[in-house]
């Protein structure tokens, strides 16, 4: 990422804001969590064309990366999140929907620039400019949690909608990848590599608990990823979903699926084959 970028981390708690100019050459920003999450070590690394938010711990809390009540972070080119913990879910990223009906919380990540900043600077390579890499959610025990990349959490009666594009995600691991709790949301993934994670739980690497979610899985590759134990690839509810409309539902199209012995989707109702078009997958029992 190069330019300027404005990053909003959470409103209630003291607002982390991060401007820079890539003329300043490298930076670090120090950001100390004021809230009652125990953290042994929070930092923000802001380098020229470069941001990672790299080898936090969260104590007693999720992950390093939280966002409520309508908070944005918008990530552009070359950004990295980068070997972090959290012993009780999202290992990368922990996103709430908004405290009240109307309020979104949303985080975009991607490795080209549509709708940066003006002066940005082009990624040189944008195959390798985005990536979420050696997180986990793992408990004090050694027990694997919940969203080692992402957990939308369950609370409040806004929304909350996150978008991973041209981001590749690799040597995650928790009980999966991505958890949807029973909370308005919609989690896209377009245009990436999920590969070589793995994943503790019996449900699957990608897990959207309620008719209210929507996830969208569109233009990637999902491949090699370990699973510790017999699930699938998606577990999601399957009525909801409306070919044309996006906004619930499992969504699974123009994809690569390629996880031997786990079939593509365990649906709690039945599903709607529409939303699952032009895939090549070793396993389609599930639909």
């Amino acid at each position: 990422m190069a330019g300027l970028a404005r990053l909003i981390v959470r409103r209630d708690l003291p607002v982390a804001i991060v401007e820079f100019d890539e003329t300043l050459g490298p930076v670090r920003v120090r950001v100390l969590d004021r809230g009652a999450h125990g953290v042994e070590r929070n930092r923000v690394m802001i380098q020229r064309r470069r941001i990672e938010f790299h080898a936090h711990r969260r104590q007693r809390g999720p992950a390093h990366l939280d966002l409520a009540d309508g908070a944005r972070l918008n990530m552009y080119g070359n950004s990295f999140l980068l070997d972090n913990l959290a012993d009780v879910a999202g290992g990368a990223l922990w996103v709430m929907p908004g405290g009240a009906a109307g309020i979104d919380t949303r985080v975009l990540m991607q490795s080209t620039l549509e709708g940066a900043p003006e002066d940005a600077t082009t990624c040189p390579n944008p195959e390798q400019c985005a990536g979420i890499f050696f997180n986990r959610a793992i408990n004090n025990s050694g027990d694997a949690m919940p969203g080692a990349v992402l957990q939308v959490a369950a609370g409040g009666a806004g929304t909350a909608q996150v978008d991973l594009r041209g981001v590749r995600i690799m040597s995650n691991r928790g009980l999966s990848l991505v958890s949807q709790e029973s909370a308005p949301s919609r989690v896209s993934i377009n245009g990436s590599l999920i590969a070589e994670n793995r994943i503790d739980g019996g449900f699957g690497a990608f897990v959207s608990q309620s008719a209210s979610n929507a996830l969208v899985l569109s233009a990637s590759s999902v491949a090699n990823n370990l699973f510790m134990n017999p699930s699938s690839t998606v577990f999601g509810t399957g009525t909801t979903c409306a070919p044309q409309d996006d906004a619930v539902g499992v969504h699974l199209r123009r994809s690569i699926i390629w996880q031997p012995s786990h079939p593509l989707i365990e649906a709690s109702s039945s599903l709607v084959s529409g939303c699952f078009r032009y895939l090549i997958g070793n396993d389609f029992s599930g639909l």
